[in-house]
């Protein structure tokens, strides 16, 4: 079995189906990415795990990390679990950390809150953290405040207390949005790092799909809530067989076509309250045919299309 197993994760709220039966695993040192447009369901799904849910939204489904069902936890229950079981780095540093408090005060507060460590323990394992993110003189930066550190910086102190109190599955919400290109791929390496040395199951959200072919292993593609496309990302990336992967795929700049025009996906993404029957898809797609309008179509080895591709993918 997988470090985490998710298995028809659903989110409803007013009666608008936010995410429609989301199912994924993620082994123990991968990471997994969850990709798809704005509006797609990827940070609902990522609330969903966390239960940051607004009020009166009902979620269903499992969520097994170990044998810990993270959708079942009662109040008491899940909020040990956030922290120790399942942890969230966010995509905005300075929005996340608190800009009167030290380095050093965001990370002994959460050894406090979730694990058994004397006062005398604390900085010197608040210190090690910080020299195991990678971030430069970690003694002295224990009493630097957020903005005296560079963007980088900021997003290392986030994976540091993060990863603190020891979670089996880190959700890493678009970690790289808020860094310039030299910084990403550094980010994302030292992410892969840590989860393969610490044997941690990692759910990638991002847009970035050349970090995602970069880094991740396996892939989950959404559209309007629903899973579209899955599987390992060099297979799913060389040969997509959604209409919607393909399109993704194509739209995302590549340095072949460096000064070209980028191909765009006509129409936009239907909102939760928008009712469209069938395929979610077929308002956008140029191989919907009458039954996509109709029949809801099932994932089938990986892909969710009544007509899927024969594998005319973009490298």
């Amino acid at each position: 079995m997988s470090a985490v197993e998710v298995r028809g994760l659903g989110v409803e709220l007013d009666g608008a189906k936010l995410l429609d039966g989301l199912s994924l695993s993620i082994e123990a040192g991968a990471l997994h990415a969850l990709v798809g447009e704005s509006g797609s369901g990827k940070t609902t799904a990522a609330n969903a795990l966390l239960r940051l849910l607004p009020e009166g939204a009902k979620v269903r489904g499992s969520a097994l990390v170990g044998t810990v069902d993270l959708i079942a936890l009662g109040a008491a229950a899940l909020e040990r679990a956030r922290g120790r079981t399942v942890a969230m780095m966010l995509q905005e540093p300075l929005a996340a950390l608190n800009p009167v408090l030290t380095v050093g005060a965001h990370l002994t507060e959460t050894l406090e809150v979730h694990r058994a460590v004397t006062k005398g323990e604390l900085r010197s394992r608040a210190v090690a953290l910080l020299e195991e993110v990678g971030l430069p003189e970690p003694a002295s930066r224990f009493h630097a405040y957020p903005h005296q550190l560079s963007g980088g910086q900021r997003q290392r102190v986030l994976l540091a207390a993060a990863l603190a109190c020891e979670p089996a599955l880190l959700i890493a919400d678009e970690p790289t949005t808020a860094l310039d290109a030299s910084m990403k791929g550094v980010v994302l390496a030292l992410i892969r790092g840590l989860a393969e040395r610490r044997k941690l199951a990692v759910l990638l959200i991002s847009h970035d799909l050349w970090a995602v072919r970069e880094v991740c292993r396996d892939v989950s593609v959404l559209y309007a809530g629903r899973l579209v496309e899955q599987g390992p990302v060099a297979q799913v990336f060389a040969r997509p067989r959604h209409p919607y992967t393909h399109a993704l795929l194509a739209a995302r700049p590549a340095p072949e076509h460096r000064g070209g025009a980028l191909e765009a996906i006509g129409g936009v993404v239907p909102g939760p309250n928008d009712v469209v029957p069938g395929c979610r898809f077929h308002p956008r797609c140029p191989r919907a045919e009458a039954r996509c309008r109709i029949e809801v179509p099932a994932l089938v080895d990986g892909c969710a299309c009544h007509f899927p591709l024969g594998g005319e993918g973009r490298r």
